[in-house]
């Protein structure tokens, strides 16, 4: 089954297989420690509990200089202004306007109109903060005056000082932030006087990965993005960083599903063409390189890696491998999900479709369908309302239900219609396409059953992946039988669940089973199936737009009456076929073919809207099947007219074919060719092929 088609002037449409998957970095469980927080809340335990760390903060980050200076005379409503002020703390006083003058000589610093000397008050400035530094002489702040001598002397590019300061100092401290703060300083003025490995190995320790790569960037080592994740494995194999970075290379190798071939096409094949195959084989052997590391805290995204990297290069097999030793793996609730969601995929890959996987698949879904109920937030719903296009065109939307869409769109309904399971087929991608539609129930601002009976254009029954499986994919028996299922009760759970959970409505499909068979010529059973269709059904249509047009005339011409539009075509066609059949009169034969070949073209042509569901653009090509049915409608013309013995009924026939000039030139004598000499001044035979020109205007 294809997925929908792009066209140029949109909305832009994509295949299923286009929505990402990869999934290992959650954005939500990575806790970045808040420096600020921590240093507040260590502020408050030398003061007081009953400060606010509110308070603590706007002091410490937020006061001006001029604020700091004038912190003990003015009567600041502050808690720990007043608190400072209260207890006549001249300690943290001191303390606090030395680290409010260094901020502020370092601001000026970073100035880009800022040209360090020597010799200038600001690098005076923080020579005088050291000094005040060093002379102090208690230990409650220890620490904190520590931070400020190596921050002082690190700003003044004094970094063998600050090296040689730290290592005189570091074992009297206490562990903790400060300590941790200031040991960054110390690290950075290693590498500024080239000792790099001295940094790159406080840096291992901590697991800052985007600070080994700094370092190993200045060594030379890392020159591209392979290089980059060769290197977390020998630095920093554990780091919660490794994930991000992971996630951000893998989905850049994903495929953005756009239909450049068919889905068909792309099947079995690999997805990484038209990546970078170099740095796509080296992450594949990083990878595997990593699962090798039993212990490793990411063992289970190395894992899971290498299973969506394998599928990709088109071994579904060697993936399926890896993804359940990524089951085996100790990991979070985030991956574990993760995990699952590529296992159901590569499932539907490798599995023999018996009942064994249609057993495992309703697991599955039922599963997957409580993903998507769990997680559907208020925000989500008022997203899918207003933008509910998006889902249809098979963009990333939510990704819950873009894996739902994804595998059974992708993967499983092609594969159940390459085995003859039509009925599940259909199943399954009704309830792909409409079971979040049905959740939220608001498109626009209109529940579902609304914006279906409103007379504007359905952009949704008319555009989806089940739409086009029923009116393309499958045989009308198959589709008879799948709509049975629907209307006669489920003979399965299994039935019933997805049958729920998907759009079930009979005009709907008697519509659809009408349509084909009236591009099939069949137009005993197009009655039958049409005539159980509603008559309030007609305006629900995407085409209802156009049904004006009379399928009858040889030239464009409107209906005055044009309710119950195809019924009346199938009807009128049948009643043909019949009076052609039994035909005495060979005259009233040779009129019922030629309206009955001018209703045929035409249902293909100028009034498509009986056969097809859209057109797009200005383009006269018809499919090979359309061209045939017009070549039979030539051969009804000449068998019509070779019949024909009434001069006046030979002559009335030329002219609606509009053949003027064989009337007039044939039949002279009869008074279709006098009237048609009288009002036509250049007179000319025009084909069949310019009426059908001039009649296939535009389609939407």
């Amino acid at each position: 089954m294809n997925g929908a088609q792009v066209y140029a002037c949109g909305p832009f449409e994509y295949y299923p297989y286009g929505y990402k998957m990869y999934r290992v970095f959650d954005k939500n469980s990575v806790v970045k420690p808040d420096e600020r927080k921590e240093n507040c809340i260590l502020w408050q335990k030398l003061t007081s509990s009953e400060i606010p760390l509110e308070d603590i903060e706007s002091v410490v980050y937020k006061y001006t200089l001029t604020q700091m200076k004038d912190l003990k005379s003015v009567q600041d409503p502050n808690a720990f202004a007043t608190w400072i002020r209260t207890n006549e703390d001249e300690e943290i006083y001191d303390f606090l306007m030395l680290a409010k003058i260094c901020e502020n000589v370092r601001g000026l610093m970073n100035d880009p109109w800022y040209y360090p000397s020597k010799n200038d008050g600001t690098y005076m400035s923080l020579i005088e903060i050291e000094e005040k530094v060093k002379a102090y002489k208690g230990t409650r702040l220890r620490d904190r005056y520590a931070l400020q001598a190596v921050r002082a002397m690190f700003s003044a590019q004094r970094y063998r000082e600050c090296i040689d300061y730290w290592n005189s100092v570091e074992s009297a401290l206490p562990d903790g932030l400060l300590k941790e703060m200031s040991r960054s300083y110390l690290v950075g003025a290693y590498s500024r006087i080239g000792q790099i490995d001295v940094a790159l190995e406080y840096f291992t320790d901590v697991e800052d990965l985007n600070s080994i790569i700094f370092c190993l960037r200045r060594q030379g080592k890392i020159k591209d993005v392979a290089d980059e994740l060769e290197c977390i494995a020998e630095y920093a194999p554990d780091s919660y960083q490794i994930p991000e970075i992971l996630q951000w290379v893998v989905t850049g190798f994903e495929p953005w599903g756009s239909a450049d071939y068919t889905y068909q096409e792309r099947m079995d094949t690999t997805m990484v063409n038209s990546i970078d195959r170099e740095l796509f084989d080296r992450l594949f052997r990083l990878s595997v390189k990593m699962i090798q590391e039993p212990v490793s805290k990411n063992r289970a995204v190395w894992c899971y890696t290498a299973a969506f990297l394998a599928d990709m290069d088109a071994k579904p097999h060697e993936a399926w491998r890896y993804i359940q030793m990524a089951t085996k793996c100790p990991t979070s609730e985030y991956m574990k999900e993760s995990i699952r969601v590529l296992k159901i995929y590569l499932d539907a890959k490798v599995s023999v479709y018996d009942s064994a996987y249609e057993s495992r698949l309703f697991n599955d879904l039922k599963w997957l369908d409580a993903k998507i109920r769990s997680e559907l937030t208020e925000d989500l719903r008022n997203n899918i309302s207003e933008y509910y296009y998006y889902m249809r065109s098979n963009i990333s939307f939510y990704y819950w239900n873009d894996m739902l869409r994804r595998i059974l769109l992708a993967e499983v309904c092609p594969r159940m219609l390459e085995r003859g399971m039509e009925t599940r087929a259909l199943q399954l991608a009704n309830l792909a396409d409409n079971m979040l539609l049905n959740l939220t129930n608001n498109i626009e601002g209109k529940s579902l059953k609304e914006y279906r009976i409103n007379d504007d254009y359905n952009s949704i029954d008319y555009r989806s992946d089940f739409f086009m499986m029923m009116k393309d994919a499958v045989s009308i028996g198959e589709l008879i039988a799948y709509v049975n299922n629907t209307q006669t009760g489920q003979s399965t759970i299994f039935d019933k669940f997805l049958n729920e959970r998907g759009f079930i409505d009979k005009d709907y499909f008697y519509d659809i089973i009408g349509t084909r068979y009236l591009s099939e010529l069949n137009y005993d059973k197009a009655v039958r199936y049409l005539s159980n269709v509603s008559s309030t059904y007609q305006p629900r249509l995407n085409t209802s737009a156009y049904m004006y047009r009379d399928p009858f005339s040889i030239a464009a011409s409107s209906l005055r009456e044009h309710k119950n539009y195809k019924l009346t075509f199938a009807k009128e066609m049948l009643r043909l076929e019949k009076s052609i059949a039994s035909a005495t009169d060979q005259n009233k034969k040779a009129f019922d073919l030629i309206r009955y070949g001018t209703g045929l073209r035409n249902s293909f042509t100028y009034c498509w809207i009986l056969t097809e569901y859209r057109k797009f653009g200005w383009s006269y090509d018809l499919s090979p099947y359309a061209n045939g049915v017009l070549k039979k409608v030539e051969s009804i013309y000449n068998e019509a007219l070779d019949i024909v013995d009434n001069n006046e009924l030979a002559a009335i026939a030329y002219v609606q074919l509009c053949k003027w000039k064989t009337a007039v030139n044939k039949y002279p004598d009869t008074y279709a060719a006098r009237y048609t000499k009288m009002m036509c001044d250049n007179l000319c035979d025009y084909s069949t092929n310019w009426v059908v020109r001039t009649t296939y205007d535009f389609q939407e």
